[in-house]
């Protein structure tokens, strides 16, 4: 769910602590003296570096950008621990969905040049390639609704072994649905992404890494950014909570979560959407990379008619107590977080990277940095959290809308699979598939009208060649008599797990039975 996915990265915010190292960071050049530091920072640069010395992190990116300037980046930890290589500006981090802002960049690019209107149909764009509609008309999805994910579009993710991902086709095959009607609802896709990839193909002749390298990354500075991962010096390893190290993957969708970049380029990515880039850096044709109205789109046109909305074009934006606009983009896989906070009015970014698994390890830095230069962000934060949670958030509890026993399909990779889920009295949920024994449905909620939540499937389930999923969940819209959305099957791997949504559609049949 958009809400939930894109909102937990800061409910981790309480204050770091931290005793001393004994083993100072290197401080990179141009930074701002740690004497000169923010108080406040200090005691995070102390906190960092005993994450880091007791295996919590690998390494540390993290730096402040305000008024064109780097004003504090340091570097914590290593690179590749085996080797006993230390981190640098210039280490090549995995962004996970950061990667969104920088495909809707790219994008945007190309409605720069006169090739591609916002507001334009997505499905002539992207033939031959399909895109199957449950719900909704095939020229409602629009390019603007696929950046901001209103389009209708599920959520998944495939992780593969270096240089092995499915070809556009079979992967859109399998990912591509629309399960809601394009513009009435909100919620988190990377399989959005794969459309926005797809787009960008389709109109520039080029591959989708090409085109960015071409019309994004070499234009703005960035020589250490990348689609995929690469066996390239200054790459960093990659390493689980525990800091086992992580055979290298290739995210799928690229375009949503597969980018890899340095702190150093990411500065120059930060600069470039503060409106901070040096007069010197544009565009091959002499114009700027985006101009201030497109990048004002970018940043602050949320659609104001769909609940829950958060994103604008690439980029989570919101409005903090005061009138203070913030912007995000930041990511979490397998191996690595990534945060990119903007204070556009004020001319402020942090930017923090990691390489270690971790539960938002790089928002929860960012946030502190980015108040130690703007004294009472993180309560502004965390008093809008609390509001959009209060306002769209709630726990499970028994509502008319789907009390008794739904019937219906999954319509999956294995064909059409029968499903029954059963809403007990006791505010026990049961789903059923193909007839076979009661799973129980964890973790339910509601989150923005969406009911939410996962089994184990307890019967076999077909048509995966990456393996045998092992939990279901569900994002489901109930309508009267009607519920339908999507279950994602998760299915783990020797690189990182895979999510393959399928559409679902249930009808009330009856009272439910227990479990």
């Amino acid at each position: 769910m958009a809400v939930r996915i894109f909102f937990a990265f800061t409910v981790c915010v309480g204050l770091l602590l931290g005793l001393a190292s004994p083993h100072p960071p290197e401080q990179a050049s141009g930074e701002r003296s740690p004497a000169r530091l923010p108080l406040q920072v200090k005691s995070l640069r102390t906190a960092i570096q005993d994450r880091v010395d007791k295996g919590k992190l690998a390494s540390v990116f993290i730096a402040v950008v305000k008024d064109g300037k780097a004003a504090w980046q340091e570097t914590f930890g290593w690179e590749d621990k085996e080797a006993k290589i230390k981190a640098r500006p210039q280490t090549v981090y995995a962004l996970g969905s950061l990667s969104k802002s920088i495909t809707a960049t790219g994008v945007l690019r190309l409605v720069q040049e006169g090739r591609l209107k916002l507001d334009q149909p997505v499905i002539p764009l992207i033939a031959p390639l399909r895109v199957r509609f449950f719900r909704g008309k095939p020229e409602d999805l629009t390019v603007r609704r696929v950046l901001n994910m209103t389009g209708g579009i599920p959520h998944g993710w495939a992780c593969y072994p270096p240089g092995r991902i499915p070809a556009s086709a079979a992967f859109f095959d399998r990912t591509a649905l629309v399960v809601f009607p394009p513009g009435g609802t909100s919620h988190y896709s990377n399989n959005s992404y794969a459309i926005a990839g797809q787009i960008v193909e389709s109109c520039s002749g080029s591959s989708f890494s090409a085109f960015m390298d071409s019309r994004v990354f070499r234009p703005l500075g960035m020589t250490r950014t990348w689609v995929g991962w690469r066996k390239a010096p200054g790459v960093a390893g990659m390493y689980d909570a525990t800091g086992k190290r992580l055979k290298p993957y290739d995210f799928s969708p690229a375009a949503a979560a597969g980018m890899w970049s340095s702190g150093h380029d990411l500065i120059r990515y930060a600069m470039f959407h503060l409106g901070q880039v040096p007069s010197g850096e544009k565009a091959e044709s002499g114009d700027p990379l985006l101009s201030r109205s497109l990048l004002n789109q970018m940043h602050f046109e949320r659609p104001r008619d769909v609940p829950a909305a958060v994103m604008a074009l690439g980029w989570g934006s919101a409005e903090l107590e005061g009138r203070l606009r913030w912007l995000i983009s930041n990511g979490s896989v397998h191996g690595g977080t990534s945060a990119l906070f903007l204070l556009p009015d004020h001319r402020l970014a942090v930017v923090c990277l990691t390489n270690t698994t971790s539960n938002g390890a790089a928002d929860e830095l960012a946030t502190e940095a980015l108040d130690a230069w703007y004294p009472g962000f993180k309560a502004k934060l965390e008093k809008g959290i609390k509001a959009f949670q209060g306002q769209h958030h709630s726990g499970w509890k028994r509502d008319e809308r789907v009390n008794g026993q739904w019937t219906g399909h999954i319509d999956g990779n294995g064909g059409s699979v029968a499903i029954t889920l059963d809403f007990s009295a006791d505010d026990k949920v049961f789903a059923r598939v193909r007839g076979g024994k009661g799973s129980a449905v964890e973790g339910l909620r509601w989150e923005a009208g969406f009911l939410t939540g996962s089994f184990k499937p307890m019967a076999p389930m077909d048509g995966y060649s990456e393996g045998v999923p092992d939990k279901v969940e569900l994002c489901l819209l109930p309508e009267k008599e009607e519920m339908h959305g999507y279950a994602s099957f998760v299915i783990p791997g020797e690189h990182g797990s895979f999510s393959f949504p399928a559409y679902i559609r249930l009808r009330r049949s009856g009272q439910a039975d227990g479990g």
